[in-house]
């Protein structure tokens, strides 16, 4: 007897996603957040801040801190604060 053959193949309550979606969406998204995090790194490089210190602290945050230093990043600087955080 084959125990795949009595489990249900849709586990997520109906909505059609099954194992074979998870295949298919679990490497998009794994390939779609390192290029996101690679496209913030750039940025954090080129961008110019008041001073140099701030640059390496916001890439060694995200490097050491991934994702969640890339979040903050894009909230603090990218969508708020586009000057940097430190003024001189």
């Amino acid at each position: 007897m084959n125990y795949y053959n009595n489990f249900p193949s849709n586990m997520m309550g109906g909505f059609g996603f099954g194992t074979g979606s998870a295949v298919i969406l679990g490497p998009l998204v794994f390939i779609a957040g390192i290029i996101f995090w690679l496209w913030l790194l750039i940025d954090c490089s080129r961008r110019k801040f008041n001073n140099n210190i701030e640059k390496a602290v916001w890439i060694v945050a995200m490097i050491f801190m991934f994702p969640i230093g890339s979040i903050a990043y894009l909230i603090v600087i990218k969508l708020i604060n586009k000057q940097g955080i430190l003024t001189a």
